[in-house]
């Protein structure tokens, strides 16, 4: 028995991040002129 029992298998973890990674990217917004300055300046 592993550390931690509930969490799928390695492979079937890193499919599962892979598919959450695509679905995050969508949501995510371009970055913009006033974005970049702002995180320049901070």
């Amino acid at each position: 028995m592993g550390l931690f029992p509930t969490l799928p298998e390695r492979t079937c973890f890193f499919r599962l991040l892979k598919a959450d990674q695509a679905r995050t990217f969508k949501l995510l917004a371009q970055p913009t002129l006033l974005g970049v300055i702002d995180s320049l300046v901070a």
